[in-house]
């Protein structure tokens, strides 16, 4: 019986790039290892439509202060994006 010699396999060093953020298009979802994203508001599951960390501080400092969500047909939002601090 003759032994079969398997070539070891290449070693992976390439990975798949992070979906971008769907509301915004700018940033991936996960911005570091572990990161998960935020749950969009727009869905009735958070957990349903992930979306990156500064669109979620968005949609919370919009919530906040009783200003309309960016709706569904107005992805990817190409405007500014508001932050705790600059929500006074």
């Amino acid at each position: 019986m003759s032994e079969q010699i398997v070539p070891a396999a290449e070693p992976v060093t390439e990975t798949a790039p992070a979906p971008q953020c769907p509301r915004c298009r700018r940033n991936p979802i996960e911005a570091f290892a572990g990161d998960t994203g935020a749950g969009s508001r727009m869905a009735l599951a958070r957990s349903a439509i992930r979306i990156c960390g500064d669109c979620g501080v968005d949609e919370a400092v919009r919530d906040a202060r009783g200003l309309a969500p960016i709706p569904l047909g107005e992805w990817p939002y190409t405007g500014e994006l508001l932050t705790w601090t600059g929500a006074r």
